[in-house]
């Protein structure tokens, strides 16, 4: 099993509710896709991974649910957060293409068309 996969595994033994604990397995096999695209993504850059799996072990050993969520949820946003960064660069210039494209059409320059003829 893989660093990553293992050490948040780990954490979820802790859990004394099986089904809860199965619950959080589940999810984290099926998101597993999206944390590894959002790896390539960012490259790792500007992430502390190794820092934010400390917080959340030192949190977890000292028995502090609330911090260990809290250090938790903020780890799955950052990973949220880089998996959705490129979408959010290429939004504009998406809406600047649809746009030319637009007024391309309104200008009657569709393809297939004598220009003059609408």
């Amino acid at each position: 099993m893989e660093t990553h996969a293992l050490f948040h595994a780990t954490l979820n033994e802790a859990c004394p509710n099986g089904r809860l604990r199965g619950l959080a397995e589940s999810l984290r096999a099926i998101t597993e896709v999206y944390r590894c695209w959002s790896c390539a993504a960012t490259d790792g850059a500007g992430r502390d991974v190794a820092g934010e799996h400390r917080r959340m072990l030192d949190a977890a050993l000292a028995g502090d649910a609330d911090c260990a969520v809290a250090e938790l949820t903020a780890h799955i946003q950052r990973t949220t957060d880089a998996l959705l960064a490129p979408r959010a660069v290429a939004a504009p210039v998406r809406e600047q293409q649809r746009m030319a494209k637009q007024r391309s059409v309104t200008a009657g320059d569709r393809p297939g068309t004598p220009v003059g003829a609408e």
